[in-house]
């Protein structure tokens, strides 16, 4: 980290990366869990239980689950690794350490261009804030 608390450039391509692979995880296995309800079975576990009666595409769509599990843990481990966490997956906010408070987080969402917001330690659910010395305009809008 700089002296500003701002991770070193190279952060945001990790952010990006980690986002990038988290949206296509989710995306995939939506589509299994679809594709399962269409041959009539209903995945409600995270990665659901393998039978032996189980037909050969359900059993292919249930081991795609089960790998789309093991990645997405995998990333998420990466990020817990420099001390990032996923903090809401519908907006795909990463936190991580270093904000301008002791306990504080720094905030990144895709589409951002820099790492320009921040979060309480207290409450990790009230409005994300511009950094310290940053004017509204540095902190570039979400672009979905």
């Amino acid at each position: 980290m700089t002296q500003t608390n701002k991770p070193a450039p190279e952060m945001l391509c990790r952010l990006e990366l980690w986002a990038e692979r988290l949206i296509r995880i989710a995306k995939e296995e939506a589509s299994c869990r679809c594709d399962l309800a269409d041959l009539g079975v209903i995945a409600k576990d995270a990665v659901p239980d393998i039978h032996p009666h189980d037909p050969p595409l359900v059993i292919r769509l249930k081991e795609r689950l089960l790998l789309l599990s093991r990645q997405r843990r995998t990333t998420h481990n990466d990020m817990a690794a420099v001390g990032a966490q996923m903090l809401d997956e519908q907006t795909m906010e990463i936190i991580l350490p270093g904000g301008p408070y002791p306990g504080s987080y720094l905030s990144w969402q895709p589409g951002e261009t820099d790492i320009a917001w921040w979060r309480s330690d207290k409450d990790l659910n009230a409005q994300r804030r511009i950094l310290p010395g940053l004017a509204p305009e540095d902190a570039m809008p979400v672009r979905h």
